[in-house]
């Protein structure tokens, strides 16, 4: 199917159709940002029940589908069109291309969702053609999800949307309200500051304004120029410019050097060689690029880099430095602050808790070997039960491949001799049902009753999916987890 589709984009001419594909990006984007910034007033004029949201949810994901659709064709199109000879694409052939992307995904999808053992392996083609399977994964567990997702979004939103109508702050230098390790960090990494970013996007955005054109076609020498009117080193933007540039090349199939293939799969979010995280298309090989940018996609690029290094949320072959791969990563990922977070939550309502305490120090005894320890352990006068938690503040999954993918890490199971990570907190849980007269020495709980749950920050495929070994543990946000509680427990 990828064959087929870089094949039909084969004919068409490169500059114009990604002006078609670019522009469509940006057309899907003001769609959906038009619902979401609207959605206040609709849900005060139809209420906001489930029918409302879910009208919402349904509007917005079309267009978020055809955007995601038009970025991948945007990518293939860079490499697959001819930069000469080729004819313009017609409005039909947009439509069917977006189509056929976008099956492209969803089959990519349900194939990692397979490899992870999320989905039956089992296809049918009947006598018409059809692609027949079930996919009890997507209507069980990756649909009802990622509905919520985005109705909890639209939710939380809509009473925020009153300062749209504020005037806005202006600062002029930005790097002050991030973290100056991490700047320092950003700096090294990228071999420009946020500043320096900020002023190149603002040039880049008042030259949009200036020519009346949300895309800009413009040469390196150009992009230089007006970089260096914004007083931005030449260092700093051709380093920018390295950063988020995505080049022309012989095949799209085949990665450069220094890239995996699973940087150009498109149904893999996170992807190093994808449009969100290289918005500005170098559009051939000359001497002098041609470069094809929309300053509202640049900008969201930059948003999404810095927010999941920031968040620890990319992935380490993102980053070359030592100081962003090890250094900031790795403490970006400890979900530390996570756990004291619940913590405080459980401490403010009246628990007792304790945090990040090992099994030795609980139970005051030798253990045979290192079982890791209990995120936050609380417990309350007048109550038998002692929750042991574990705290995990995961990065949202976004597609059947990452939902299939996080899945396969909580199914409490040992895979080649290695306890999968539900696994190890289930280990964990079944020493404290085994030594229960510890857990009452050290809680005070006379008849302590061991509570198991998986504390998330936000929604989670193990809330969906049908996992046995989650059957005595509870899952959801902080609230859910409590809210599930018997109030007459005691």
């Amino acid at each position: 199917m990828l064959n087929d589709l870089t094949e039909d984009l084969s004919v068409f001419d490169r500059l114009s159709t990604l002006r078609r594909l670019v522009y469509n990006c940006e057309k899907a984007d003001a769609e959906e940002r038009h619902w979401t910034l609207t959605s206040a007033a609709l849900m005060g004029l139809y209420g906001d029940g489930p029918e409302t949201v879910q009208h919402l949810v349904e509007r917005m994901s079309r267009f978020s589908g055809a955007r995601a659709s038009s970025r991948v064709l945007t990518e293939m199109a860079l490499c697959a069109c001819p930069l000469e000879g080729g004819r313009r694409l017609s409005d039909l052939e947009l439509s069917k291309l977006i189509a056929r992307a976008a099956l492209v995904v969803r089959i990519g999808g349900l194939s990692d969702a397979i490899h992870y053992n999320a989905l039956v392996p089992e296809v049918k083609i009947s006598r018409l053609g059809d692609v027949l399977f079930r996919d009890e994964f997507g209507s069980l567990v990756a649909e009802p999800m990622m509905s919520r997702m985005v109705g909890e979004r639209v939710l939380a939103n809509a009473p925020l949307q009153r300062r749209n109508y504020e005037e806005p702050a202006i600062v002029d230098v930005g790097s002050r309200s991030i973290d100056p390790e991490f700047s320092e960090i950003w700096r090294d990494e990228m071999g420009f500051d946020l500043d320096e970013a900020r002023r190149i996007l603002d040039a880049l955005e008042q030259k949009g304004v200036a020519d009346g054109s949300v895309i800009l076609e413009l040469t390196v020498s150009q992009y230089v120029g007006l970089a260096s009117a914004v007083s931005v080193p030449c260092a700093a933007a051709a380093n920018f410019l390295r950063q988020f540039c995505l080049a022309t090349r012989p095949s799209w199939a085949e990665a450069p050097s220094g890239f995996a293939t699973r940087d150009i799969e498109p149904w893999r979010f996170g992807r190093r060689l994808s449009y969100i995280t290289r918005p500005i298309l170098r559009v051939d090989g000359g001497e002098d690029p041609v470069l094809l940018v929309a300053p509202g996609a640049l900008r969201t690029g930059v948003a999404y880099v810095l927010e999941g290094a920031f968040a620890g949320r990319l992935d380490r072959s993102f980053f070359r430095t030592p100081g962003m791969r090890d250094s900031w990563l790795g403490r970006a990922r400890e979900g530390h602050s996570f756990n004291s977070m619940v913590a405080q939550t459980l401490s403010e309502e009246g628990w007792d808790v304790c945090e990040n305490i090992g099994l030795p120090e609980l139970l005051n005894q030798r253990m045979d070997r290192d079982w890791g320890d209990i995120d936050v352990l609380a417990w309350r006068k007048g109550r038998s039960e002692v929750l042991a938690m574990e705290c995990k503040d995961l990065a949202p999954a976004r597609n059947y491949s990452e939902i299939a993918a996080l899945l396969s890490d909580y199914q409490g199971v040992e895979v080649d001799g290695r306890a999968d990570k539900l696994k190890k907190h289930l280990n964990r849980i079944s020493i404290l049902e085994g030594s229960l007269d510890g857990v009452a020495r050290y809680s005070g709980v006379s008849s302590p009753r061991i509570v198991s749950c998986l504390v998330c920050s936000g929604v989670v495929p193990m809330q969906y999916a049908k996992i046995p070994a989650l059957a005595g543990t509870r899952v959801g946000t902080l609230e859910e987890v409590l809210r599930g509680l018997d109030p007459k427990t005691a």
